[in-house]
């Protein structure tokens, strides 16, 4: 092979990986997306759906999930993701979580614990008067960066109900939150 052929060959290789890396990073960085309840937001660096429908989002569901609805999928007492960290930031991070609670008129608020890497950052807060909204929860980049490997998050509640105990069914599963999104972004300085 002569050396021009070798340099052909060369910068062909190098063209070849550099496709493949901007096809990967466009898998693994989701572009902006509409939320039910926001508009597009062009800083959002990572947005997952949990409805019916959104089956890629199963690989990174871990224990305590149970059924997804059209819109989101239900957890149990306690819940959890293992989402890849797509780069180690040096600022804030701000979690959106849309969501609504398991609230009646015989449990009108409920409050779930929001715990990322095993640090508590926040509460979700539901009212029957006010279920279904995004609560958004700023993450320092030491809890954001305190695993090595993929972002854990949990949501915890001590007291979960079933759709029987509050009256609005007869499944008897305990339940905590209808996931429907979450997304990430760089907090503003």
């Amino acid at each position: 092979m002569s050396v021009v052929q070798s340099k052909l060959a060369f910068g062909a290789a190098l063209v070849a990986v550099m496709v493949a890396s901007f096809v990967a990073v466009q898998l693994v960085l989701p572009g902006p997306s509409a939320s039910s309840t926001t508009e597009a937001d062009p800083s959002i660096f990572a947005s997952h759906d949990f409805g019916r429908g959104a089956e890629g989002e199963r690989a990174i569901l871990r224990n305590g999930w149970l059924d997804a609805r059209t819109d989101c999928r239900w957890s149990g007492g306690r819940a959890e993701l293992a989402l890849p960290k797509v780069f180690t930031p040096a600022q804030a991070v701000e979690m959106r979580v849309n969501s609504r609670g398991l609230v009646s008129a015989s449990r009108p608020s409920q409050s779930v614990n929001f715990i990322v890497n095993g640090s508590l950052v926040g509460k979700l807060q539901f009212k029957s008067e006010a279920n279904g909204r995004v609560q958004t929860f700023k993450i320092s980049p030491a809890v954001y960066n305190a695993a090595k490997g993929p972002l854990r998050i949990a949501f915890v509640e001590p007291t979960p109900a079933s759709f029987a105990d509050v009256g609005s069914g007869s499944d008897t599963r305990k339940r905590s939150i209808c996931l429907d999104r979450l997304s990430m972004s760089l907090a503003a300085s």
